[in-house]
């Protein structure tokens, strides 16, 4: 995964630092270690009526992506179904990290992800002392690979409110 690009977002006159302030967004190294820290991610997803749902789930950052299971029968895998757009949010809204893309189901045994897979079950295990099965084909992995990001820190907010880009460079 390359590095994104952050830039300020373009939010209305008077909400953000004008060009004349100083953009401060820190590292995207420092963004992916909330990220690794993180006990609770929010994934938000939309109904197939078009109705809005979030709920908090476990989860890991994995080869730059968010990886979290959940049964395929809950409520935000048959969204993700319909719609695989979501936006997966950390607890914070001081040091806020929103991860926005298309959440993809892995096949937890398909061979071509089966390193990761077994890492993100040492992972988990380590971070939540919870060893999950994988072995069961009806298991619901889940990976959001974002394409953008929006995050701020509260204390120097607006300048390091910023727009992560994650668009391969042209």
């Amino acid at each position: 995964m390359h590095e994104p690009v952050p830039s300020r977002p373009p939010y209305a006159a008077g909400y953000t630092a004008g060009p004349d302030y100083p953009f401060e967004p820190g590292t995207w190294a420092e963004i992916a270690a909330q990220l690794e820290r993180a006990r609770n991610y929010w994934v938000s997803t939309t109904r197939a009526g078009g109705r809005a749902h979030a709920t908090p789930v476990w989860g890991l950052l994995l080869e730059g992506a968010v990886w979290f299971s959940t049964s395929p029968d809950s409520v935000k895998a048959r969204n993700l179904q319909h719609e695989p757009r979501c936006v997966i949010h950390l607890e914070s809204g001081d040091d806020a990290v929103i991860l926005e893309g298309a959440c993809e189901r892995v096949e937890a045994l398909a061979p071509d992800v089966a390193s990761t897979v077994q890492q993100f079950v040492t992972d988990y295990k380590a971070k939540y002392d919870i060893e999950v099965d994988v072995s069961d084909p009806q298991f619901g992995l889940y990976r959001l690979a974002p394409r953008t990001a929006l995050t701020w820190r509260e204390q120097n907010f607006p300048n390091s409110n910023a727009r992560w880009n994650f668009a391969k460079p042209s």
